[in-house]
């Protein structure tokens, strides 16, 4: 994946680079774990500066990837015909006295995408708000 310029009204975007197939982990989300407490604090910041690049773990953990961050941080929100979701996963059982808190999250092709195609997924999908992963 690489980054491009967006569509009108949408973010600046990533394209695909090559095909990607059906289920291929395309690439990680990356930031900082933060508290809930910490993330309000920044978020006053980030919204000032137009910035805000937050992924919602659960209720009590985020990912930040305004400070720290990878190429993840920059595709776009698509309600419907997405072609990424997100997969949550810890990588790292009994990281921080709960078990249950994913701390990883990969975005996978939910379908055959082509070179050249805008990359994104839904923000507020079901699954990701069955899970605890939106607000």
């Amino acid at each position: 994946a690489g980054a491009a310029g967006g569509a009108p009204g949408m973010g600046a975007g990533v394209v695909a680079m090559a095909d990607i197939p059906a289920g291929a982990a395309v690439c990680e989300y990356v930031g900082e774990l933060i508290k809930r407490r910490e993330c309000g604090r920044r978020e006053k910041v980030y919204h000032a500066a137009r910035l805000f690049y937050i992924f919602d773990l659960n209720l009590d953990w985020v990912v930040d990837a305004t400070r720290v961050g990878n190429v993840a941080r920059f595709v776009n929100h698509r309600c419907e015909g997405s072609n990424l979701e997100v997969h949550a996963f810890a990588a790292y059982a009994g990281y921080r006295n709960s078990d249950a808190v994913p701390d990883r999250l990969a975005l996978v092709a939910r379908r055959d995408i082509r070179a050249g195609e805008m990359l994104s997924y839904d923000y507020l999908s079901p699954s990701r708000v069955a899970n605890g992963l939106a607000r």
